[in-house]
């Protein structure tokens, strides 16, 4: 008899929480997917992470005796092809997992409020729609520049914008399937936006769209204000200029892609 069907027997109906307890304090399987992904990226075969039979191949097997399938859920062997076909077939099925585990089990809570003034040692630029009316001063260039694309929004679409700073009392973050914490760069209220509270959307700027935590913070979603959207500056090699990019998330690759040229009067539907 296999060590998990002895584990089975000996708790009986106690076996799948005293498991979840174990897993809860010893095993961080999120982890170990990201790190594997980590340390092959573009691998493509068999991703194979346990140590025998575990909750995913036990439920697999329920599924095949459902199905009349019995001799394949009791065949240890022909279960860990299948899981393994599965994910070969599926590369974005694990990422889709740890998302909405992060959601089942994350919370909401109010931040405290906004500081009344930013406190700066030097002259801040004037800005039309952020909250301090100024322009921050710990922008990089792609959020500032960004930042100065949400202020010059002909269409009236942005009613006000404000950078989101790291790690503050008072600061939005979105849970990671890690436990810890992302926060977007900024937070923007959107004219017209009912998918989200207060039609608030959030937004990140990306440099490298496919690192590890950029495929991460491209399908994590807040409860209340959904998936941060994602944007990169395409520079054209023709030309002097570059474009402000909405990235999405295709599950079919596992990768991030550029999806549209992002326009302000288009936050609405984002």
């Amino acid at each position: 008899m296999s060590l998990g069907a002895t584990v089975r027997r000996l708790f009986g109906p106690l076996e799948a929480p005293v498991t979840d307890l174990y897993r809860a304090f010893f095993v961080d399987l999120g982890w170990q997917v990201r790190q594997v992904r980590h340390w092959a990226p573009e691998a493509g075969s068999i991703l194979e992470i346990g140590c025998g039979e575990g909750a995913v191949c036990e439920r697999l097997a329920a599924e095949f005796r459902n199905h009349g399938m019995s001799e394949v859920a009791e065949d240890e062997e022909r279960l860990d092809v299948a899981l393994a076909l599965i994910l070969v077939r599926h590369p974005g099925l694990l990422r889709e997992v740890e998302k909405s585990c992060a959601a089942r089990f994350s919370f909401t809570r109010e931040t405290e409020p906004l500081p009344g003034f930013i406190d700066s040692p030097v002259a801040l630029n004037p800005s039309f729609r952020n909250v301090y009316g100024v322009f921050p001063a710990d922008l990089n260039p792609w959020e500032a520049e960004f930042a100065t694309l949400l202020d010059n929004d002909p269409e009236g679409t942005v009613l006000w914008w404000h950078r989101n700073p790291v790690r503050k009392k008072h600061s939005v973050a979105i849970v990671r399937p890690d436990g810890g914490r992302f926060f977007p760069d900024f937070i923007v209220g959107v004219k017209g936006r009912t998918v989200a509270r207060d039609g608030i959307l959030l937004i990140e700027t990306k440099h490298a769209t496919n690192t590890l935590d950029s495929l991460i913070k491209t399908v994590v979603e807040h409860k209340e204000y959904g998936k941060a959207l994602m944007i990169h500056w395409k520079d054209w090699q023709d030309e002097k200029r570059r474009t402000a990019m909405t990235v999405r998330y295709d599950p079919r690759t596992d990768k991030n892609v550029l999806d549209a040229v992002f326009r302000c009067g288009a936050m609405p539907s984002y």
